[in-house]
């Protein structure tokens, strides 16, 4: 803290304005900002004194302030007019707050929200904030507009219920509903409708998020389409697959029932010319023998047809 009176002179200040500006409060006293700051600070401090006994009231302006140490730290002034008994400004009041560590975070803040938005905008899935309320549309990256057939003013402020299936809305929303806000919910298959009218087969994946201090639904789309039509492809290949195995199998089993059958077939084919018709005596020696003796028996007979 610090006070001047209304030539620009400091009347005095506190240990810690002494101790930024890096000179004893002794040596403050009675100097001006030409004589504790370089030039072209010092031209602006000394305007904004001129500014604040014109108009009085109070003053508030960033500026950066060389530190004790030689460095720069940014500052805040808050200033104001003190009077006399009589209501006449005598001098002004002012307060310098160092608030370099609260701007590195801030743009440390920013940065991280410039990489988002460009996470956010680059990223292929179609991604849509929504308000964790209504569902309604807040924010959109290109690939959102792209599969939903609209452009960036006519799909921010849309609700969700008229790109989504109602029962799969109603699926997300219990889902969101029953979550611990730490994690993500997700729909392994839901059906969008674009502008188009030609629905899609999307997975949905939502996760609640923070913005600064507003809490959205942080949602992404992609289509499965493709890796449906590629799965039923596959199943129907492997189906195929396992008919011509099958098939094969049988093939191989038929072709060695057809050999056992075969085997026996050629061999009977082969012995036809020796085997004599119905009726007649296979071996005619047999009924000479049986002609020329009378001690010819039945077991003699080579065949066991053969008779007298």
């Amino acid at each position: 803290m610090f006070y001047k009176d209304m030539t620009g002179r400091y009347l005095g200040c506190n240990a810690s304005f002494a101790a930024f500006i890096g000179m004893p409060r002794i040596q403050i006293i009675g100097k001006t900002v030409y004589d504790i700051a370089p030039k072209a600070l010092a031209d602006i401090y000394h305007t904004s004194d001129l500014e604040l006994a014109k108009r009085q009231g109070v003053q508030v302006y960033e500026s950066r302030t060389p530190y004790a140490d030689g460095s720069y730290r940014d500052v805040v002034f808050y200033k104001a007019l003190f009077t006399n008994t009589e209501g006449i400004p005598e001098g002004l009041v002012g307060i310098m707050l160092d608030i370099t560590d609260r701007k590195r975070v801030e743009e440390k803040v920013r940065d991280m929200g410039e990489r988002f938005h460009q996470l956010f905008s680059q990223n292929w899935d179609a991604i849509l904030l929504l308000s964790p309320e209504t569902f309604r549309v807040v924010d959109a990256n290109p690939a959102a507009g792209k599969m939903f057939g609209y452009d960036d003013n006519a799909l921010i402020f849309l609700e969700l219920s008229a790109i989504l299936d109602a029962d799969d809305l109603a699926r997300l929303a219990d889902l969101l509903a029953n979550s611990d806000h730490a994690g993500s919910v997700q729909l392994d298959k839901a059906t969008v409708m674009p502008k188009d009218g030609m629905n899609i087969t999307v997975s949905i994946r939502c996760k609640l998020i923070k913005i600064d201090s507003d809490q959205f639904v942080y949602c992404s789309f992609r289509d499965i389409g493709e890796s449906i039509r590629l799965k039923k492809e596959m199943q129907e290949t492997q189906a195929k697959l396992i008919h011509a195995n099958r098939m094969t199998a049988l093939g191989v089993l038929t072709a060695g029932i057809a050999h056992e059958i075969n085997n026996p077939n050629s061999y009977i084919s082969q012995m036809r010319p020796f085997c004599p018709r119905p009726g007649t005596m296979p071996f005619p020696s047999c009924g000479a023998m049986a002609r020329s003796t009378e001690r010819y028996t039945w077991e003699d007979c080579p065949l066991p047809r053969c008779s007298r």
